[in-house]
C-alpha cells in the first residue's frame, strides 16, 4: 500500500513508482473527453488515465476502509452479510 497515496496522482512527472498494468476499456464519450483533459495537460492520454485512475481507487478506498471499520465495530464481518 502507498504511505501517502495522494503523492502519486498529485505530483505529476516524480511518480516514478514501480507500476503494474491495468487495461481498460471506456465508452468512446469518456475517451474524447480524457483525450481532451490529457492534450490541455500536455500529456499522454494513458499517463492522465492513470492519474484519474489512482484518485478514483484512493477514494474509494478510503470508503471501504471507513466502512470496513464500523462493520468490524459493529462486530459484523462480510460473509456474514448473507
Amino acid at each position: 500500500m502507498l504511505r501517502h497515496p495522494w503523492l502519486f496522482y498529485s505530483i505529476g512527472e516524480r511518480m516514478s513508482i514501480d507500476k503494474k498494468s491495468i487495461h481498460v476499456r471506456v465508452p468512446p464519450e469518456l475517451h474524447d473527453q480524457l483525450s481532451v483533459m490529457a492534450d490541455f495537460l500536455d500529456k499522454d492520454i494513458a499517463e492522465e488515465a492513470a492519474r484519474i485512475l489512482a484518485r478514483g481507487i484512493v477514494a474509494a478506498f478510503y470508503e471501504f476502509s471507513i466502512a470496513h471499520e464500523r462493520m468490524t465495530r459493529l462486530g459484523l464481518k462480510a460473509k456474514d452479510r448473507e
